[in-house]
């Protein structure tokens, strides 16, 4: 008499699915890799707290020591159009030109007006045309002998301030599903994972938000809800794309356009000793291309345990590739003078247990914090897009 195994029907009698052993791998694989060097890097810097809701600072700016000529002016021209900081001029004071020589005297001004009566050529200087967009040094004012003419200024301080923001996510772990065993742990093992799994996409979030985020304070328009507030933080977009510092390259990146840029942040931060740049992999291999003989290990690198890199360019910068710079923002980069920028936290993050209600067939794990950024001094920082 013949005997049947139990298998396919076909004729090498091979065994059912559900008789083999599964020889699963050992580690499940998982791509969770540092998405999040900002929120990183701050927090190896060290962290603040407040008690409210918005933190607020003031800022002292210096007096300034340059004017910007806004209108084009003839030689022998009587007024100047002066628009960047026109109120901190006072009769007699000196302007020099730097592309033609020219020293130009201050003659009347109101602090109502950007046109300044000046005598231009002064003393032995040649009376020469001034294109729109010139850059004048302010210099020591001329007063006749024996003056006790006096004309004072006093720096402006500015306040500014920012948001706290609830940055919130959960995620449910099934009755079933918490006393599952699995190839890699037993029960209560796909609970820890999904915890892994929602800390990670909690980061993301709030790594999205300091740089994307806008500060707004406005009313739900949820139904039964309208006597309720949202609040939002602003992040790094809002403060610095319309900052002194924001390069819209709209093309390939030239080492000459780069270094341009980064003087010019240099020279609203010339006493830093940290800058760093968040930039797209996009910029990080145009920048590796021009001036790789100049890209070295950082000395921060140990301290921030990452693989930074420096560039020893006009200005001494780390440099961090940033994996959420992609797609349309592939282009883009960040430099931010770090002694200048702050993680400030109303409540620091928790992971906070079973928080649904007990008749629910599952359990819910949330993970939330209430923050925002300090990012003082716009002239330290710079934002660059449209790299190709």
């Amino acid at each position: 008499m013949s005997t049947t195994v139990i298998g396919t029907g076909l004729s090498t009698n091979s065994y059912a699915t559900n008789e083999k052993t599964v020889q699963m791998y050992k580690t499940m694989f998982r791509s969770y890799s540092n998405l999040t060097p900002f929120t990183y890097i701050l927090s190896k810097l060290g962290i603040d707290t407040t008690m409210g809701d918005r933190v607020d600072w003031t800022e002292d700016n210096e007096l300034p020591t340059t004017v910007r000529v806004t209108a084009a002016a003839a030689a022998g021209a009587s007024t100047l159009t002066i628009a960047d900081h026109y109120t901190y001029l006072r009769n007699h004071d000196l302007l020099w030109n730097p592309v033609t020589f020219e020293l130009i005297k201050v003659e009347g001004y109101t602090t109502e007006d950007a046109s300044v009566d000046v005598v231009k050529g002064w003393g032995s200087t040649t009376d020469s045309a001034i294109v729109s967009g010139q850059e004048l040094e302010i210099v020591s004012p001329a007063y006749y002998e024996s003056s006790e003419e006096t004309h004072p200024r006093s720096p402006v301080k500015t306040n500014f301030y920012n948001l706290t923001q609830e940055i919130k996510d959960s995620i449910r772990t099934s009755d079933r599903n918490m006393h599952q065993e699995t190839h890699f742990s037993g029960p209560g093992g796909i609970r820890r994972d999904n915890q892994k799994a929602l800390t990670r996409n909690w980061r993301i979030k709030m790594e999205k938000t300091l740089m994307f985020s806008y500060r707004a304070n406005a009313a739900s328009t949820e139904s039964g809800k309208t006597s309720q507030y949202i609040k939002t933080m602003g992040g790094l977009v809002e403060k610095l794309y319309n900052g002194p510092n924001y390069f819209p390259v709209g093309g390939p990146l030239t080492e000459t356009a780069l270094d341009d840029w980064l003087t010019q942040i240099y020279e609203g931060a010339p006493d830093t000793t940290s800058l760093l740049m968040l930039c797209a992999p996009r910029v990080y291999t145009r920048i590796n291309q021009m001036v790789k003989p100049l890209i070295r290990l950082s000395p921060n690198a140990k301290r921030y345990g990452m693989n930074l890199k420096n560039y020893d360019g006009p200005v001494s910068l780390d440099i961090v590739r940033h994996p959420l710079l992609k797609g349309d923002m592939r282009g883009w980069a960040f430099v931010l003078d770090l002694t200048k920028v702050k993680l400030i936290y109303q409540k620091k993050p928790i992971m906070e247990r079973d928080v649904a209600m007990k008749r629910f067939n599952y359990i819910e794990d949330q993970m939330k914090a209430l923050v925002t950024l300090l990012i003082a001094e716009g002239q330290r920082h710079g934002f660059m897009t449209g790299v190709t």
